[in-house]
């Protein structure tokens, strides 16, 4: 069957094609373009009578025999020849002024624990007259040695193996590029990478042009690139920027994005989940442990909801810990509660190191009680009595004695100016002067 890219019969496709018909049908930029999906070729391959033959000796394959099947399997498709029922669709399709890109969308992308990126076979600045012989390319590249080394080693199923064609209009690209949703080098998941070269896509993976290096903070809206770089500026980085943002969002997990520009125009050409993210550039160690909150913190926050959290740890919290001589404020890391990847997370180093001038502290009872997973042998740190530790201890039960007692003066005032608030609110409320 061949599917166009409004169409919602997306199951038989592959990743690929699904991706871009999502993309398309969700108004994002997305090249015109069709599929013919995982059954035209087997349909295909029935009409020129090989599937026998291919299941015949894909039975025969092992370690030692790989290059002499594929070359076997590559051989049935030399004289392939299409039905009149894809002949037909195609040439509808089609505008014989324009060129296509071909790519191939095997089924076996689908699967979560293994990648094909780069197995199968893609033509670019294809004739519309050469559109068949292409696909029939994409086919036999599912047979590759590349390919059944991969099935094979993995102990992948190969008995029913089927692969989707896209047919899509090609884009004359002035700058290609890649965009890292999330920077898969430092981990940091509120900075896109974006690498951007000359010309064709495929002249940067390839190696042939050297990309320039762009980031767009899109949490903070900051655009931050090298002084030296002259394919795009800071308006057009954060324009895109947010679109590839939108993508992500879209999704709901962090992409793999290929895009075009031709005349200050974005292209996208392609969107796939990031499967390998690096953490380098995350300090401290940070927990997600018993936020004491009912468990709202449990899942995805809302930004309102950091909103509170954010005050409590950056102002409350450290206000506190200083206040209280607990730890001198050069000592505090800059942030003691942080937003990664939509969910609440507090500086667990930072709490430890407070924790750890009480005396009688054990970081196991401490990690036990938050239902944290040791990384230690023993009871961790622990503090000990000792005149430094006494000190310590007269030092904070004096600060935070004049702490208490300056709360117990201003206390009933607060609670007064929270009621009155709270009147205020319920009255315009009740006389219908704000909504609910």
């Amino acid at each position: 069957m061949i599917v166009t890219f409004d169409s919602t019969k997306s199951k038989k496709v592959g990743n690929k094609a699904k991706s871009l018909m999502l993309m398309k049908q969700a108004g994002f930029n997305v090249p015109d373009g069709f599929v013919l999906d995982s059954d035209t070729y087997k349909n295909e391959v029935e009409y020129n009578d090989i599937n026998k033959k291919i299941n015949k000796l894909l039975d025969k394959l092992d370690k030692d025999n790989i290059d002499i099947i594929s070359s076997d399997i590559c051989n049935l498709f030399n004289n392939f020849k299409f039905s009149d029922e894809v002949v037909n669709g195609i040439n509808k399709l089609v505008n014989s002024k324009k060129k296509y890109a071909i790519r191939s969308s095997g089924t076996k992308e689908d699967l979560e624990n293994y990648s094909f990126a780069g197995q199968y076979k893609s033509f670019l600045n294809t004739k519309a007259s050469d559109i068949l012989n292409k696909v029939v390319e994409c086919y036999k590249s599912m047979f590759s040695p590349i390919v059944l080394s991969y099935l094979y080693n993995n102990n992948i199923d190969y008995s029913d193996l089927s692969i989707s064609v896209i047919v899509q209009e090609m884009i004359d690209s002035e700058y290609s590029g890649i965009c890292f949703t999330i920077d898969p080098i430092t981990g940091n998941d509120k900075t896109m990478l974006i690498e951007i070269g000359e010309g064709l896509g495929e002249n940067i993976v390839s190696g042939q042009n050297k990309p320039e290096q762009y980031y767009y903070n899109w949490y903070d809206e900051k655009t931050i690139k090298d002084e030296d770089n002259k394919y795009i500026g800071s308006k057009k980085l954060e324009e895109i920027g947010k679109v590839f943002f939108d993508i992500m969002t879209y999704f709901g997990y962090p992409c793999d994005i290929e895009f075009a520009l031709y005349k200050d125009k974005l292209y996208i050409l392609q969107s796939r989940k990031i499967t390998k993210i690096k953490y380098q550039d995350i300090k401290y160690i940070w927990s997600t442990a018993d936020f004491k909150d009912g468990g709202v913190s449990a899942s995805v926050c809302t930004p309102y909801m950091w909103s509170l959290y954010e005050y409590i740890w950056e102002y409350v919290l450290k206000k506190f810990i200083i206040d209280s001589k607990i730890l001198k404020g050069k000592e505090l890391p800059d942030k003691l509660g942080e937003m990664f990847y939509g969910r609440c997370y507090w500086n667990l180093s930072a709490v430890k190191k407070a924790m750890s001038k009480v005396v009688g502290y054990k970081e196991r009872e401490f990690d036990n009680e938050y239902g944290i997973k040791p990384i230690y042998e023993g009871d961790g740190q622990t503090t000990g009595i000792s005149l430094k530790s006494i000190r310590d201890i007269i030092r904070m039960a004096l600060a935070q004695s004049k702490i208490v007692k300056e709360r117990e003066e201003n206390a009933e005032s607060l609670k007064e100016e929270l009621l009155e608030k709270y009147r205020n609110y319920k009255n315009l409320y009740d006389e219908e002067e704000i909504p609910d």
